[in-house]
């Protein structure tokens, strides 16, 4: 099967990535990976969480002036990702190897253009389905796969992104069961969209964490980035 790619054009300012379900007050020690994006020309970007998880960026990812100090603008046809092996173990699952119960996601984001899928967050590749965090025709957006690869896209259409402006995304994770697991999606600190009927567990994968790209689909700019 052929690969494909979404690639697209944003800005993101500090994005957040942690093994519990709420939009705000995290606990540092479940965050999973956390970058501000405050490099100025280096070819990696810091992880300020506990783990050190670095991100390493594609040449034609750049920093700039962003919504809080510097971003990360990641143009049409880049990314940043990390190959690392407690990644594959612990996250989108828990450190003992058993899929996670709760999760966050968050990020500040400028799109250069609207339309198609523009990734914000994806830990999934070919035969390694796991989530994806985006923004696809300007609605913010959560796709997450089941144990058994069965899929569920939730999508908030009430609330559409501009061209050109920041703004706060941020979506949560909870499981309880198949198919009545929650996702609850956010913007600009208020929630826009809950869904009560998401299949899960989250399933586990070995793919690589990448920002602004689907490399089975690439996207952006980044500023503060947290996962």
């Amino acid at each position: 099967m052929k690969n494909k790619y979404f690639f697209a054009s944003i800005l993101m300012s500090f994005f957040i990535v942690a093994l519990q379900a709420q939009q705000e007050g995290i606990d540092p020690a479940s965050m999973m990976g956390y970058w501000k994006f405050n490099e100025t020309t280096e070819t990696t970007a810091a992880d300020a969480s506990t783990y050190g998880h670095d991100l390493t960026l594609t040449s034609g990812a750049t920093f700039v002036t962003g919504h809080a100090e510097n971003a990360l603008n990641i143009p049409y046809g880049e990314w940043a990702s990390i190959t690392d092996p407690v990644l594959d173990v612990k996250f989108p699952c828990s450190s003992m190897g058993a899929p996670v119960e709760a999760m966050s996601v968050m990020a500040w984001v400028n799109l250069g253009t609207i339309g198609g899928r523009q990734s914000v967050i994806v830990k999934e590749a070919e035969n390694e389905r796991g989530f994806v965090f985006s923004v696809t025709d300007g609605f913010v957006t959560f796709q997450v796969h089941n144990l058994n690869e069965e899929k569920l896209i939730v999508l908030c259409d009430s609330a559409s992104l501009a061209v050109d402006t920041w703004y706060h995304v941020a979506a949560t994770y909870e499981y309880s069961a198949d198919w009545s697991s929650v996702v609850k999606l956010y913007l600009n600190g208020q929630l826009i969209h809950v869904d009560q009927a998401v299949p899960g567990p989250i399933k586990a994968c070995n793919a690589d964490l990448v920002l602004g790209a689907y490399l089975y689909h690439a996207e952006g700019t980044y500023n503060n980035y947290t996962t």
